[in-house]
């Protein structure tokens, strides 16, 4: 073996030795916020949501491809790849959306929030949603996630509906999702993506635009 091969074997054994460090650092970040006791109960939360119906879960899968199934390992993958400029593509894990509505489920989360918002660590707070993500992530899935977000986004919108004015998301939400066709649950995707820009009542031009260019993604992917 040559002195070229030797370095560039090297070369490779070093680079892999730093990604199972970085990947190790961040997957167990949220352990300096979390016990591992208080992160399984949060988990549970997200575990004893109920399922989604069908037709939620073929209408998501087919815009959203394999989001659902997309663990936050998946997702730091594909900001590897992002930065090393092999990839245009960004996969979201569900699992770090529960962060932001997990909050208002548990006291002991809101709590925790407010404990570490009050100090220092800076770079925490600011990525406080991605490590909770992943340790939701180790007890959890990425479906369940996706099960959790949803209803409680839902339950949201309807608690804000007696209070808010008329607009398109407090109409649809008052739908129960194991009713809704196809078109409704496209529309709620949209609306719950960007509730103001996409309200068919408000900017008809600009829902009508993004609404077909789902459903058009929606029939493609059909089977």
């Amino acid at each position: 073996m040559n002195l070229i091969k030797k370095i560039l074997i090297f070369i490779i054994l070093i680079a892999f030795i730093g990604l199972a460090v970085i990947y190790s650092w961040i997957s167990t970040r949220w352990m300096t916020v979390y016990s591992k006791s208080e992160m399984i109960s949060l988990a549970s939360i997200v575990n004893s949501s109920p399922e989604l119906p069908d037709l939620f879960y073929q209408t998501y899968d087919k815009i959203y491809e394999e989001q659902r199934h997309t663990s936050m390992s998946k997702e730091l993958f594909f900001i590897f790849l992002n930065i090393l400029d092999l990839s245009d593509q960004f996969i979201d894990s569900e699992c770090r959306k529960v962060y932001h509505n997990i909050q208002y489920s548990s006291d002991s989360a809101r709590q925790k929030r407010n404990v570490i918002y009050e100090s220092d660590e800076r770079f925490i707070k600011a990525h406080l949603d991605y490590f909770i993500g992943w340790g939701i992530n180790k007890y959890s899935s990425p479906e369940k996630c996706l099960d959790y977000n949803i209803s409680k986004s839902v339950e949201y919108y309807v608690r804000r509906s007696s209070l808010a004015s008329f607009s398109a998301i407090n109409e649809i939400v008052k739908i129960p999702l194991e009713s809704m066709n196809e078109d409704q649950i496209i529309e709620l995707l949209l609306l719950m993506k960007a509730p103001s820009r996409y309200d068919k009542y408000r900017h008809p031009e600009i829902f009508e635009k993004a609404f077909n260019e789902l459903k058009e993604k929606v029939e493609k992917n059909g089977s």
